[in-house]
């Protein structure tokens, strides 16, 4: 998955690609490495317009047979592309205890990862999409799917939520008590 203007690329892979030394400010590395051949997040972003010079940054971590897959990468104009990178991990990216799939975004600035479904809630949230460039966009927004009650609003069933990164604002776009929706996509 590219990022709009081809500045970031992101993958799964369980590959150890990790090559961050830190040494970028606007890159800084989260530390992991990929020895156990997981399925894993890596971005690779390219410092210059001539992509002669790139960096490969892991940002998902999980044990063995963990699988963390899906990446979206956004950066609503020029200046912000590559700031984050949201997927879906059945591995507790935070340790604070969330079973089955959710959506977690990491943010390249300050290599932090935080958990877009609701933190504890059981369910599959999954198939996460992003919002691209625009100069005036208040997002980034993430839309994903998920069958866990994530509003506490007793929804059952895959249902589209929204979540707005930097505001941790959520919005559910659909509820039914019969029948599913799924796999969502989002204009920029």
């Amino acid at each position: 998955y590219s990022s709009d203007h081809g500045q970031c690329i992101v993958w799964r892979s369980n590959g150890d690609h990790e090559n961050n030394d830190g040494s970028d400010p606007q890159n800084p590395s989260p530390g992991y490495d990929n020895t156990d051949a997981s399925d894993e997040i890596f971005m690779l972003r390219f410092d210059d317009d001539a992509l002669s010079r790139w960096m490969i940054t892991q940002v998902s971590n999980g044990p063995v047979g963990s699988i963390s897959s899906n990446p979206v990468i956004g950066g609503y104009w020029f200046t912000r592309q590559c700031r984050s990178t949201s997927y879906q991990s059945d591995y507790d990216q935070l340790g604070n205890g969330s079973t089955g799939i959710h959506i977690y975004n990491y943010t390249k600035l300050s290599a932090e990862t935080e958990q877009l479904s609701n933190a504890g809630e059981f369910g599959l949230s999954v198939n996460p999409a992003i919002t691209g460039a625009s100069s005036f966009a208040r997002g980034p927004f993430v839309v994903f799917e998920s069958d866990a009650d994530i509003l506490a609003n007793g929804s059952s069933g895959f249902e589209i939520f929204r979540h707005r990164i930097f505001t941790f604002e959520e919005k559910q776009y659909t509820y039914q008590s019969v029948g599913e929706s799924r796999k969502p996509t989002v204009s920029d």
